[in-house]
């Protein structure tokens, strides 16, 4: 029960956040960035759109969990009214889990949504991408990215599409957590189940409630007389 209330508690408050500090203007141009006060939003427009653009620091971060998020929020902490410095992040999700939970969403004691936040939520003057990285170009500063997203039906393709793009970097961040390592134990890794990410707790939790109903079906029909 009490795991269930920090878990509502947490899903609230971070949608309270999102509202709260999330980004509310967004550039009117090409360059997808949003800000969370007007004040800064100017001073973009002046100096980046302007017909001398600025010579922006552009800073790349990969990565949306825990490391990545924090670096984001104190690199626009820092550089909040500072439109000479460009901040981007790319993740392959868009949304920040809280992974101490997920015990509790394969557990069912929790939904998925009070352990996600969404990243955009966090962006208060920087750009965000979906997406993952195909690879990073060390010599001429570059990382080029392709979109996690699926081209939607009927026709219309997301932002991205399925193609991939190039982006400059001055400082790069890489903060891609890590995956979990079997050390060549080829029966664990075929038969046991992780738990990282959302999809592992929900594959858990699908697999617990499939045993369960097998169990069910092997009880003798006198049981429940």
């Amino acid at each position: 029960m009490i795991n269930l209330l920090f878990g509502i508690t947490l899903g609230l408050f971070s949608s309270l956040l999102s509202i709260k500090f999330g980004a509310r203007y967004r550039c009117p141009h090409d360059c997808d960035i949003s800000f969370s006060r007007i004040d800064t939003l100017q001073n973009h427009l002046q100096f980046v759109h302007s017909k001398k653009p600025l010579n922006r620091k552009r800073i790349v971060i990969i990565g949306g969990g825990f490391g990545g998020v924090t670096v984001l929020n104190k690199l626009q902490d820092r550089f909040q009214t500072d439109v000479t410095v460009d901040i981007t992040m790319i993740s392959k999700d868009n949304y920040l889990l809280f992974t101490p939970m997920l015990h509790e969403i394969a557990s069912g004691m929790i939904e998925t949504r009070h352990i996600v936040t969404p990243i955009r939520s966090f962006c208060k003057r920087s750009r965000f991408y979906c997406a993952g990285v195909e690879s990073i170009d060390l010599e001429n500063n570059s990382v080029e990215i392709r979109s996690s997203l699926a081209p939607i039906p009927h026709g219309t393709l997301n932002t991205m599409g399925r193609n991939s793009k190039s982006l400059c970097y001055d400082y790069l961040v890489i903060a891609v957590g890590s995956e979990t390592r079997f050390f060549g134990m080829s029966d664990v890794e075929q038969n046991a189940f992780t738990i990282k990410t959302l999809d592992d707790a929900i594959r858990l939790r699908n697999h617990i409630i499939y045993l369960l109903e097998q169990a069910d079906q092997l009880l003798p029909e006198s049981s429940y007389d």
